[in-house]
Formats: structure tokens, sequence, C-alpha cells
């Protein structure tokens, strides 16, 4: 009995001593086991985690993985401990090599980790495998001087003229004893009647003018003196009628038959279309500046637009424009600037513009919405880029510059005038050379990452 408890006790200690082996073993390989980040192998860590550049999770390597990661250090070991030339990966910074070769992970060529620092320092430079550029499909072109050709196009709408309205007012007191007009629209011609008004301050004026008459040709005999003090009455009672506004067809009338007219006709100031009428029945009393109508003269009418802000520097007054009406197809119309605000709108941020147009035809009508063409604007001889090349980040302009095959700068410019296809270049390329058109946002996002690990790189080292 006492043999087999014995035995038991030893399987027990055995037992215990087998698992805590096992535990010493586990947390040993726990403690030992190396996280990386797949997309950046030179972000290592004892614990799991994220990558701080990519925000991937980290991984723990495999046994393949160690055995590249000690040939890796292997490489860093040999490259410290040489006081020759440092070689790394463009893609992999944490591979390094005291000789020329290729990278263990990518394949690609191994360069000098001075010139690659000095790269990534000053100009943002890239080297990458001409398969690679291929299946990126990044596309270049040359950087040309050329005619930049800058159209400037607006809409706009029609308007009456400001200039070429009249109101129509008497400038007496009495009542409307008759109305030739009846609507808005109607066509007008200058001296014809709109109403005949009687006015008892006309009236006077008009025996005024006949006294001084028949009392001039009661001296026909009388001397000099006598004949001019009358010639002087009767200038002053024909100027008070032209004053109240009565026109020199009904002065004459009233001189020529020596006698009054009841009603005095109201006669247009000028020729146009009435455009506001205010009520005027038969019977009504007018007073002196009462609005009775407003006639505009439409044979040349005004084009309103707003400019854009970029539009401004190429529109001065009595810049030259072609205007045209959807509703006449093939059809233009001449017309010049004539008038500019000073001020422009806060809301739009554009600039108001008016244009003059003639319309002696009298198709334009107002209200019509119309399309507005400058001539072009010419900038003589222009460095330019296509605008597919230039990425716009609101802090700065950059274009990718093919240095050489298949490697690349990334170089800020300063942008001037623009059209709807190319970019005028003030500073930061030269005439030939080439830029990327397509695909450069992956270079120069490529460019900063390498940017980011060369900066880390230096740091730890």
């Amino acid at each position: 009995m006492k043999k087999v408890i014995g035995g038991l006790f030893i399987a027990i200690l055995v037992v215990l001593l087998l698992v805590q082996v096992a535990s010493s073993v586990a947390k040993e390989d726990t403690t030992n086991s190396i996280y990386v980040c797949p997309m950046h192998p030179n972000v290592k860590s004892d614990q799991p985690g994220t990558c701080p550049i990519c925000g991937m999770d980290l991984v723990p390597l495999n046994p393949e993985s160690e055995k590249k990661e000690e040939e890796h250090s292997s490489l860093e070991h040999n490259s410290d401990s040489s006081s020759g030339t440092v070689y790394t990966c463009p893609m992999h910074p944490n591979i390094r090599s005291d000789k020329p070769g290729t990278c263990p992970i990518c394949g690609m060529d191994l360069v000098p980790l001075e010139d690659t620092a000095d790269k990534a320092a000053s100009g943002d430079h890239i080297k990458i495998d001409p398969s690679v550029v291929q299946l990126m499909n990044v596309v270049t072109t040359t950087v040309e001087r050329k005619d930049l050709v800058i159209p400037v196009i607006a809409v706009g709408f029609l308007t009456y003229d400001q200039k070429r309205m009249v109101s129509v007012t008497p400038r007496y007191s009495g009542w409307i004893e008759r109305s030739y007009i009846s609507s808005v629209g109607e066509k007008v011609k200058k001296g014809e009647v709109l109403f005949e008004i009687y006015s008892p301050e006309v009236v006077a004026a008009q025996e005024d003018l006949i006294l001084a008459l028949k009392y001039l040709h009661k001296l026909n005999t009388s001397s000099e003196a006598q004949r001019d003090i009358a010639r002087s009455m009767v200038r002053s009672a024909r100027d008070k009628l032209r004053f109240l506004g009565i026109d020199e067809i009904d002065i004459s009338f009233v001189e020529k038959n020596l006698k009054t007219k009841e009603s005095m006709p109201l006669r247009a100031p000028a020729s146009g279309v009435v455009m506001k009428l205010s009520p005027g029945n038969v019977g009504m009393a007018v007073k002196p500046g009462y609005d009775l109508m407003h006639i505009a003269d439409i044979s040349t009418l005004l084009v309103r637009i707003d400019l854009f802000e970029e539009q401004i520097m190429f529109v001065e007054i009595g810049s030259r424009a072609t205007v045209e009406v959807s509703y006449f197809p093939g059809e233009q119309f001449d017309s010049k600037v004539v008038y500019i605000s000073p001020d422009i709108d806060p809301k739009t941020r554009t600039l108001p513009v008016f244009l003059e147009v003639n319309n002696s035809s009298e198709k334009l009508k107002v209200g019509m919405f119309v399309s507005v063409k400058f001539e072009d604007f010419i900038e003589k001889n222009s460095l330019v880029v296509p605008k597919t090349a230039v990425l716009r980040t609101g802090k700065r302009d950059v274009v990718v510059v093919e240095v050489d095959k298949g490697t690349f700068a990334v170089r800020e410019v300063e942008l001037g005038k623009e059209n709807d296809n190319y970019y005028q270049v003030i500073s930061g390329v030269e005439d030939g050379e080439k830029v990327v058109i397509n695909s450069q946002f992956l270079i120069d996002t490529e460019a900063n990452l390498r940017k980011a690990f060369m900066g880390s790189a230096h740091q730890s080292h």
C-alpha cells in the first residue's frame, strides 16, 4: 500500500514539473515574438499593435520572415561594421549593405544611402522599377513654350439703357381731356400727341402771347424803340409757354392763328416704347411733376453680365465682344463695354459689367438671356504645362518631373494664368523637361512616404 501511494505522489510531481516547463516555454515564445507591419517591414514591435505609418495591424513574423529578418540584420550588421559606402533599398530603408546588390525583399537595386537621403531631403526624388512604372500607367509630356490663348466668356441678360429712357410729366396743373395711349408696349414717335390737357395756366400764357403780338402789329408806324419793347414782350410770352413744356408746333399755331387752345397737347419727348403707364383717365387732375408715362428707346440695349474674379483683368471700358442669342442661331450682335461696377458682389463674388449692343432691327427684347464672348486674350510665349500635370493641394501646387528613366522628382511650382487645358508656369520647371500627366498622385504619395521613412531611419541611425 505504501508503495502505491509513493508511486502516485511521484507521478503528480512529474506532471507539475511538465506543466511548469510548458508554461515557461510558452512565456519565452511570447516574449521573444516580433511583430511587424506587412507594408513597412522596418516597423517592428515586441507587442501587438498598429503601424504608426499606415495604421495596419502588426503581425508576428513567421519562420521564413524571421530567417529573412536575420539576414537583414546580418546585412545591417555588416554595413555598420564597414567603413565604406552604405547601400540601401529605396523601398525598404531598413535594408543595409556595404556593397551594391539587390533587395532580398522586392529585388530592386540597392543605392547609396547618402544619395537616397540627399534626394529625399532636397527634391523628393524617387526611383521606381520600370516594370512598376508600366503597371502604374505613368504618362509624361514635355514642358513647352507657346501662346496661351485665354477665352473670356460670360452669360447675361438684356435690359434697358437708362440713358435712353425719358419720363413724360406735365409742368403745369390741369385736367386730362383726352388720352391717346392705352397700354404698355405701344410704340410712339417723338412729337406724337400722348394727352390733351386743359390748364388755366397754359390758357393764360397763350393769351399773353396773343396780346403781345397784337400790340406789336399796332406799332407798325411807331418808333423803333417802341417796336423793340413790343418784340421783347412777345419773346417773354413765347418763352413762358416754352418753359411750361409747350411744343414749338403748338406755339406756332397760337402765333399764326392768334387764338388759344383750350386743351393743349402733351407730346412725346422721344421715340421709343411705352414701358410704364400710370393711370391717366379722362378728367383726372394732374400736377407739375406727375409721372404719366415712361418711354424707352430700344434701338440700343444694355447687356448685364457678371464676371468672375479671374476674368476681371481681361476686360476694360471699350472692350469689344460679340453677343449671341439662342433664339437667333448663327447670328451675332456687336457690343462694347460701357460701364464696369466699382464693387464686387459679396454674395456671388462676381463683378457686374454692362455692354452696349445695337438693336436697330428691334430683334432683341429686354429680358432675353444672351452669351457674351470677348476677344481672346493671348499671353505670348508662355511656359505651360497641361492641367492634368498639376496637383493642387490648397497650400501648394506641385508637378512630378521625370529626371531620368524611372527616376522622378516632386517639385513645387508657381502658376500664372490658365485656360481650359493649360497652366502658365512662373517658376518650378524648365522648358524641355518632362512632367507626369497620369498617375502622378501615386508617385507623389510614394515620395512623401519614403521621405518619412528616411527621416525616421536617420533619426534611429
